[in-house]
């Protein structure tokens, strides 16, 4: 679309759409991560608490139980980060 508003009008256009329609909003988007599931969201905070120069530490998730038939399964499961348990959770996938 942005592109088309480029060739169809011009920058100005262009820059007056972001200002009043994408800039307001991106902030807000980011700081929220709506857009990003809560496995990649903990994994990203994650990373930001690696060691420089160091390999990054990974959350690691392990199943505790599995109960019910194979077409109706909860799991739960535990996330460990650096050796510690961070969370657990129950779920069917």
């Amino acid at each position: 679309f942005i592109a088309a508003l480029y060739i169809d009008k011009d920058l100005e256009y262009v820059h007056t759409f972001m200002n009043v329609c994408f800039f307001p909003r991106l902030k807000e988007f980011i700081l929220n991560q709506d857009w990003n599931d809560p496995k990649s969201q903990l994994q990203q905070c994650c990373l930001t608490l690696r060691t420089e120069g160091k390999e990054p530490d990974i959350p690691l998730y392990k199943t505790l139980q599995t109960v019910g038939p194979s077409h109706a399964r909860t799991y739960t499961v535990a996330v460990y980060f650096k050796g510690e348990r961070i969370g657990c959770g129950k779920g069917p996938r």
